[in-house]
């Protein structure tokens, strides 16, 4: 409650930014390339995460997140999921 006649501040969010964006598809490519890609897009390089894959050769993406497509977003990160190769 405030009392009558007392100054009340107000702080009204614009809300995040929301973007159109175009992201490529990075499935099989080489790291080196897939950063390249990334860049060329505009976008940027987000969290790497390795694993073996016993038919996805080492150094290629097995698989990104964000999925390839147009989507609205507020952040422009792309994830990559990375073959170590086999065990």
């Amino acid at each position: 409650k405030v009392k009558m006649n007392r100054e009340v501040y107000v702080v009204v969010s614009k809300g995040s930014k929301v973007m159109a964006l175009n992201i490529p598809d990075l499935k099989n490519k080489e790291l080196k390339e897939a950063t390249v890609i990334i860049e060329e897009f505009g976008l940027i390089l987000g969290r790497i995460t390795y694993t073996n894959h016993f038919t996805v050769p080492k150094d290629v993406v097995i698989t990104q997140n964000p999925e390839p497509g147009n989507i609205n977003s507020n952040s422009k990160n792309v994830n990559l999921l990375v073959s170590k190769g086999p065990y």
